[in-house]
């Protein structure tokens, strides 16, 4: 049979158990807020049984006293250890947040100090601990002000895990009574054995009730989530939320409501709401009734005037409140003051509709393409009436005629090309031809500029109408080609009439003279000179026509030629003059064959060889060459005469030109624009280098390579 003390011994031996099983399962989820102090107050729990069943199974004896007063390592650290657990529990953790964390260890390390001292000072036990008494009921002043702490620290516990058993959600409100049970059990059993109530003689039944507390706490952790779910987002979620809340039961009453729920309605009634539980709904939302009726989860937006006069918008979302079964217990409704969202929208609203007001009413075309593929996603009001497509037909397409005429470079293919210079290397200005829904041909200056909105790369297009703009400078172009034209024209009648006038004297007065004698050597003379008039007129009428012939835009009669021949043939009827000249030809001798026209050329040739030969003095000397230059083949007619003065040279090429204003000297000034224009022709240049007094030299570069014709 077991005697009372072994009895007592298994069962705080069990208590101590449970207590340390309790810890292991709580370190588990020690990474939880609060984990700490409940395993703190689980092991502290242990430390006071474990020590008190060494007592009972200790025999009597005067050692025996240490085991009991070793309890207290455990009951020091019990209140304490439940205190800070019921702070995290309720959300009051910032109370003991840092160093005020070490408060809670000053009355312990007090009371521990004085116990295990106290037969030096009696502040503890005060001589009253009885060597045959297994509890410590009455001590010194220290052992009551430790009474008085401990259960201080437990009874302000228990008034907060009843408040937060009050205000629980229901999952919480059973986690809440059992922690608050499991808590009280010491503190209801030590209140016993202190009223002398104990059915047990002789022992404390607080280290006894750990077990059901441990036990009661290991059914939490597991069945309500003790450690996993706490009420303190009740607190700190619902209470500190920027929105209202309300929980509306069936019977259509509010049953909890937050504090942002209370400003929130008093400002859309513009009185001040202090109290909502208990009284219906439709005290405050008048038309309850109508938005619960008409569907599920309805949405709705209250305009009302806040207690500062400015404009209030509230929202109000009501959403059913379902038990575990689906089964609808009331609403909540969750109120959010969306005044500045309002405000936002609206300022929104009127940039977009200025904004659109502007695009609308621009007198340009504007497109938002994409900037990868061109497709158009917006145009204004200017780009349909400029094309004469509606704006559906325009947005998400990218081949409509306003990029796409047909007519090279202005195609779809080019218009991309533009828009990915513009994403790369920054805006382009360029003048496009476009066609409307009517092929109608315009002229457009365009603007491109690339832009980012968001994730899309956008590209913005500006096209101002520049037909008439266009029309306007051909006809002023037509216009100035025309006066030129007639200037041109009025100087060539003057000239070509001073040039015929000369001869036709001529002509008269021989005429006149021949009606006036009857001397045959005297008539014979003056026929000669009418014969050289005609001749002169002649030639001049001759070049005319070749003139006219070039700028007729004639086709040349291309074939290979090996220049150096034609410069011989030119050469043989240049020598037949009368002038006492030296010539020095040097032609290259290996000279690439030239696509030119042989007739022409000689033409040219044959001018530039005359006209040396009329201003290059008796004795004089005249110089050609030929040579290789590159792709180029290069024709040198240089002479000694009198030489061109530098402020003649820009105008020798310009036709009826002479260097006295009297054209006393001989030719016509025909001679150097048709070889010009019948270099230019051939796609050569034509240019000369003189000095006054020593000469001239007259330079032609041919292509080797058959260039495009000029016109």
């Amino acid at each position: 049979m077991l005697d009372q003390a072994h009895y007592y011994f298994l069962l705080l031996l069990l208590a101590s158990g449970v207590s340390a099983y309790t810890a292991s399962l709580i370190w588990k989820h020690r990474s939880t807020p609060g984990a700490y102090a409940v395993l703190s107050f689980t092991l502290g729990m242990c430390a006071w049984a474990l020590p008190y069943a060494a007592y009972w199974f200790t025999p009597p004896a005067p050692t025996r006293l240490f085991w009991l007063d070793a309890t207290y390592f455990g009951v020091v650290v019990v209140p304490g250890a439940f205190f800070a657990f019921t702070l995290y529990y309720t959300g009051r953790q910032t109370l003991i947040h840092g160093r005020r964390l070490l408060l809670l260890t000053v009355e312990p390390a007090l009371t521990l100090l004085l116990l295990w001292t106290d037969p030096w000072h009696g502040l503890f036990f005060a001589g009253k601990q009885a060597a045959d008494s297994a509890t410590i009921l009455d001590g010194g002043p220290w052992f009551w002000l430790h009474v008085v702490y401990s259960y201080g620290l437990l009874l302000i516990s228990a008034v907060w895990l009843f408040q937060a058993l009050v205000r629980a959600q229901w999952v919480f409100r059973w986690q809440a009574a059992l922690v608050l049970f499991a808590g009280l059990l010491p503190l209801i059993s030590n209140i016993i054995t202190f009223a002398g109530l104990n059915p047990l003689p002789g022992l404390d039944l607080t280290p006894l009730s750990f077990t059901l507390t441990g036990l009661i706490l290991t059914y939490s952790l597991y069945q309500t989530g003790l450690l996993d779910l706490v009420p303190v987002a009740r607190g700190q979620v619902v209470d500190q939320m920027s929105s209202g809340f309300l929980v509306i039961d069936r019977q259509q009453r509010i049953v909890d409501a937050n504090a942002a729920a209370l400003k929130l309605l008093s400002e859309l009634k513009g009185t001040q709401i202090d109290h909502l539980i208990g009284k219906p709904i439709q005290t405050v939302l008048v038309d309850w009734h109508r938005w619960v009726a008409s569907g599920p989860t309805p949405n709705v937006i209250l305009d009302g005037i806040a207690n500062n006069a400015k404009h209030f918008t509230l929202r109000v979302a009501i959403s059913p409140l379902l038990d575990e079964h689906q089964r609808c217990q009331g609403q909540v409704v969750v109120l959010s003051d969306i005044t500045e969202e309002k405000r936002m929208e609206r300022e929104l609203r009127q940039s977009l509709n200025y904004f659109q007001a502007i695009f609308d009413a621009s007198t340009d075309a504007i497109f938002i393409c994409d900037a990868h593929t061109g497709v158009i996603r917006d145009t204004n009001a200017r780009a349909s009436a400029l094309y004469l497509y509606s704006r559906e037909e325009m947005v998400g397409s990218r081949d409509l005629n306003q990029f796409n005429t047909g007519i090279e470079p202005f195609t779809t293919k080019h218009a991309l090309q533009w828009f990915e210079k513009a994403r790369t290397e920054g805006p382009q200005v360029f003048e496009w031809m476009g066609r409307d829904k009517n092929n109608q041909l315009m002229w457009l200056d365009m603007h491109i500029q690339y832009t980012r909105l968001g994730d899309n790369d956008l590209l913005l297009v500006r096209a101002s109408d520049m037909t008439e703009r266009k029309h306007a400078q051909q006809q002023e172009f037509e216009l100035r080609l025309e006066r030129e034209r007639v200037n041109i024209l009025t100087h060539f009648m003057r000239d070509a009439s001073h040039e015929f006038r000369t001869p036709l004297s001529v002509i008269r007065t021989s005429l006149y003279l021949m009606s006036r004698t009857d001397d045959a050597a005297r008539r014979q003379a003056k026929v000669e000179q009418i014969e050289l008039a005609v001749n002169h007129m002649v030639r001049l009428i001759d070049m005319l026509v070749v003139l006219a012939s070039l700028d007729s835009g004639i086709e040349l009669q291309r074939q290979a030629v090996n220049v150096n021949q034609l410069v011989n043939q030119v050469l043989i009827t240049a020598r037949l003059t009368a002038k006492p000249l030296h010539w020095d030809v040097h032609l290259a001798p290996a000279l690439e064959l030239t696509q030119v026209d042989p007739d022409h050329l000689l033409e040219a040739l044959r001018q530039l060889l005359d006209n040396a030969v009329r201003f290059t003095p008796d004795g004089g000397r005249i110089t050609v060459t030929t040579k290789q230059h590159g792709e180029e083949l290069v024709i040198e007619v240089g002479d000694t005469g009198c030489g061109i003065a530098e402020e003649d040279l820009p105008h020798i090429f310009y036709r009826f030109f002479r260097t006295d204003d009297a054209h006393t000297s001989s030719g016509f000034g025909l001679g150097l624009p048709i070889a010009k224009r019948i270099i230019e022709l051939h796609g050569g240049t034509l240019s000369v280098t003189s000095q006054v007094g020593v000469g001239s030299v007259f330079r032609i570069e041919l292509p080797t390579v058959t260039p495009v014709p000029a016109v």
